[in-house]
């Protein structure tokens, strides 16, 4: 029985750093490559058929797993010997064939500018198809596809002369390599499909490829299958955290197109010393794709549709139309691309004779499959529609919050669900109450009853969730969150640890500074005996800037010590204020933080401002919120930006600010957030794609009603 050349340890540790170098380049470039696209408009853009993705989404990550691919296959160039297939290395070391080598750099160069050709300005199909075309043909010039043929009459002892092996084997390698790149293409049509399909596919190729390199001594092709086979695994994974659902950035036909390459390269590469065996296996590893190309030509052929028009006819689209969510399609389809990649790698196992009829029973359950879920008679596509589900808010001390509200009607129109907006205030004249479907009158936040009464109206209304809005229901609505829940309503609220260090101002000071954040100190009594003015003094529990004064020498100081004998005193900050809206998630986790610098301010609200992308105080923010541990919704954190650059903390007020339409409009859209938080949906968080520079400018606008409309107590 012969003996392995070599070992799987030796194999790992030769070819790890190109598994590396090609993970890391794609993993760090791809954010890159989304802030480039972003920043020049190269975005995919929705419709309500062939692309149901709600936003606009920044392409260019095909660059990305491109350069990943590239850096893979620059570590081989500079790390094995340069040699070539008919002169292999004597010794045990790695050699690649920089002919091999240098053409398969070309194509896939080639093809990814074919590709992001098209994603720019599409390109005409016929277009596409010559450039896969000329692509397959460089392939032939460097010697990759030139002899494929010979899988076949070596079957059957067929012998050709040198020019018949390359006629008859350029038709097979062009259809070949249009065919990966097409069916790739395809498949390439739901967030985090392409490239998790992808890297399984890869995974499959590398244990053949493994497998048949411990059986030589270095071989230049053995090396160069291997090679190919974690670079193009490497660079899948690199792009996929970017790329899984709710995605944040598309590979487009640049990165499709040049993974299918890659693997038609590859499949090439299994059948180059002409064994039908090794061919057989990477072909059925690559089974998912070609089973969807198939199954979509065969859809519009029945239904006499263009072949080279987009469609709704791959599996995945079928199973998305059947109401299935968007992570079980593709873990499904994971799921597919790993049996069919483990069948493949059988061939390691069995007997030529017991694969093919493995793989023909395979086909043919393929089939079965398809028929018995009626994939192949094409039905008409059905049309996007609100869901039918219906959200009730309750927003309590609703007040003058207009603009709010409308937002989260407007987030709703974009989720296509139904919204009931409650709006609660002890005031009949609030303008909210006016714009709400239902209002409510209840007595005052300090009343005893104050919770009793919320409670029982969320009961009898089906309030799904309650947004609270000033500072003093905070304590007693995050103290009853729990009798809340009891009758099915989820309070919009951090919990009541959070809100009671946000609520108290002594109490935050101390927590900021046990925590390692800058804020100002806090004079006691005997501290005050000779100060160093100016001072700032404000109550320890306030809200909307009542009670907050400078206090510039020694009169002032006494004067509004004897008005508020229980205000803390602390030392007056010199520099720019930012407010910050910091959305926290169900489980306390920071996932967005807008700074706002407060250009003017009017009764404690802005009236003028702007959001800055200042990414320091963005990433003290969210440090901040983490260490509350318990936030939940909007945190509305406020802060001096010193001269020497130093963030200082002043409040954080643990519910929406009155300026929160700017982060909104910037795009941090909490209200889309928070409900699909309501609706058990994974929300598509942006931390950092909101408008910079964004200029809030607030005016007043009148709601004019008749007595008779004003609420009732």
């Amino acid at each position: 029985m012969p003996q392995h050349h070599m070992t799987l340890t030796e194999v790992i540790s030769a070819y790890w750093p190109i598994l590396a170098a090609s993970l890391c380049i794609s993993l760090l470039t791809t954010p890159i490559c989304r802030k480039i696209a972003l920043k020049y408009g190269i975005v995919d853009r929705p419709d309500d058929w062939l692309k149901p993705h709600e936003k606009p989404i920044p392409y260019l990550g095909g660059v990305a797993v491109f350069l990943g691919w590239v850096a893979g296959l620059a570590a081989a160039f500079l790390l094995f010997q340069k040699g070539t297939l008919e002169s292999p290395p004597t010794n045990s070391a790695p050699s690649i064939d920089t002919s091999i080598i240098l053409g398969i750099v070309l194509a896939g160069t080639a093809i990814m500018l074919i590709g992001l050709l098209d994603d720019i300005h599409p390109l005409p199909p016929k277009a596409r198809l010559a450039g896969n075309i000329i692509v397959a043909i460089v392939l032939m010039c460097f010697g990759i596809g030139s002899d494929v043929i010979l899988v076949i009459t070596n079957q059957v002892g067929a012998e050709l002369s040198p020019w018949m092996v390359v006629a008859y084997s350029a038709p097979i390698t062009i259809f070949v390599v249009v065919g990966a790149c097409n069916a790739t293409n395809l498949i390439d049509g739901v967030d985090g499909l392409c490239s998790g399909v992808f890297a399984v596919i890869s995974t499959g190729f590398l244990i053949l490829a493994v497998h048949m390199h411990l059986w030589s001594n270095w071989h230049p092709l053995d090396v160069q299958r291997v090679v190919l086979a974690l670079a193009l695994l490497g660079a899948s994974l690199g792009f996929l955290p970017f790329n899984r659902n709710p995605a944040k950035i598309f590979m487009g036909d640049a990165g499709s197109m040049l993974l299918g390459l890659n693997a038609a390269i590859i499949l090439l590469l299994f059948a180059k010393q002409g064994s039908l065996r090794w061919a057989m296996g990477a072909l059925v590893v690559f089974t998912l794709p070609i089973a969807d190309m198939s199954l979509t030509l065969v859809r519009r052929w029945r239904n006499e549709k263009p072949i080279m028009v987009g469609d709704r006819s791959h599996f995945y689209d079928q199973l998305l139309d059947r109401g299935m969510p968007v992570k079980r399609v593709v873990r499904i389809s994971y799921l597919l691309a790993a049996v069919y990649s483990i069948a493949g790698c059988l061939v390691i196992f069995l007997r030529i004779r017991y694969a093919v009829l493995l793989y023909l029973f395979i086909c043919a359950a393929t089939l079965w499959a398809i028929k018995k879920a009626k994939m192949v008679k094409m039905e008409p596509p059905r049309p996007r529609k609100p869901s039918g589900k219906l959200i009730k808010l309750l927003f309590t001390s609703a007040g003058r919050r207009v603009s709010l509200i409308n937002e989260f009607r407007r987030a709703a129109d974009d989720l296509g669900i139904n919204l009931e907006i409650h709006a609660a205030d002890f005031q009949a004249m609030a303008p909210a109450l006016q714009v709400a479907d239902k209002c409510l009158l209840v007595p005052s936040v300090l009343a005893d009853d104050y919770c009793n009464v919320l409670i029982q109206y969320c009961q009898e209304n089906d309030i799904d969730g309650l947004i609270p809005l000033i500072d003093p229901e905070l304590i007693p609505l995050a103290n009853a969150k729990e009798k809340f829940s009891e009758v099915g309503t989820r309070v919009l609220i951090s919990s009541p640890e959070v809100v009671d260090i946000c609520v108290h101002k002594d109490i935050s000071s101390r927590f900021l500074l046990q925590n390692n954040f800058l804020t100002p100190r806090i004079f006691t009594g005997s501290e005050l005996e000779n100060p160093k003015f100016p001072l700032f003094m404000k109550p320890k529990i306030g809200s909307s800037s009542k009670g907050a004064y400078k206090i510039n020498d020694s009169s002032d100081l006494i004067y509004y010590l004897s008005k508020n004998p229980e205000s803390i005193v602390q030392e007056f900050i010199e520099g720019v204020e930012y407010t910050v809206d910091v959305f926290a998630d169900f489980d306390g986790k920071p996932r967005c933080a807008v700074p706002r610098q407060r250009h003017e301010v009017r009764g404690g609200e802005v009236s003028k401002g702007q959001a800055i992308k200042h990414v320091e105080m963005m990433r003290e923010n969210c440090r901040l919120v983490e260490a509350l541990d318990g936030c939940c919704g909007i945190i509305t954190i406020q802060c001096f930006l010193t001269k020497a650059n130093e963030i200082v903390f002043i409040e954080m007020n643990p519910r929406f600010g009155g300026g929160i339409p700017l982060s909104i409009k910037a795009g941090a859209d909490s209200p889309k957030w928070i409900l699909q938080l309501l609706l058990g949906t994974e929300p598509d968080y942006e931390m950092d794609t909101w408008t910079d520079k964004l200029f809030m400018l607030r005016y007043d606008k009148g709601i004019f009603v008749t007595p008779e409309s004003l609420p009732q107590a």
